[in-house]
């Protein structure tokens, strides 16, 4: 079976675009973690990174000659404030701060259940019908994520030691 038939070109770019997302949250993870080392405060670190974020998303809408709207009415503004005080500053200042106190590969399972937290607030709040493919995809989740925990409890093998023969 050929590539293009069994995934069309638009499946491989969502990949591509899916795993891109992944490695800049972990290259952000890192540098985050390094920051915190350096004794950098997360709250200004945090502003100084969504001003930079926000030109350069504002920079690529000029060059593609995206249009800016804006709407007045309450249920916009609203949800924009919301979103911006209690699911950026709010959400990335506590999540840098947890990253920084029990490092990154220790905070990275709390992001693994973020798609879970997600779907049960969209079934309890917006109508999202459960069907077979979300099922396999949490299952997949859930799955996963035990794998993790239980393979970071596992003592691991120390091969900075020379192998000695008895």
């Amino acid at each position: 079976m050929e590539v293009a038939r069994a995934f069309p070109a638009t499946c491989l770019v969502g990949a591509a675009i899916s795993l891109s997302g992944a490695l800049m949250a972990s290259l952000g993870n890192m540098l985050s973690q390094k920051a915190q080392g350096l004794k950098l405060p997360v709250v200004q670190s945090n502003a100084w990174g969504m001003l930079y974020g926000g030109l350069i998303t504002g920079l690529f809408a000029l060059v593609r000659g995206t249009p800016f709207n804006f709407d007045p009415s309450f249920a916009y503004v609203s949800s924009l404030l919301y979103l911006s005080v209690f699911g950026s500053i709010v959400a990335f200042g506590s999540y840098l701060t947890l990253l920084g106190r029990i490092g990154a590969n220790r905070a990275g399972y709390a992001v693994v259940m973020f798609p879970v937290v997600a779907l049960v607030l969209s079934i309890l709040f917006e109508d999202l019908q459960i069907e077979w493919t979300l099922l396999i995809g949490l299952g997949l989740v859930l799955i996963g994520n035990v794998a993790i925990l239980n393979g970071a409890r596992k003592p691991k093998a120390d091969f900075s030691k020379p192998v000695t023969e008895t």
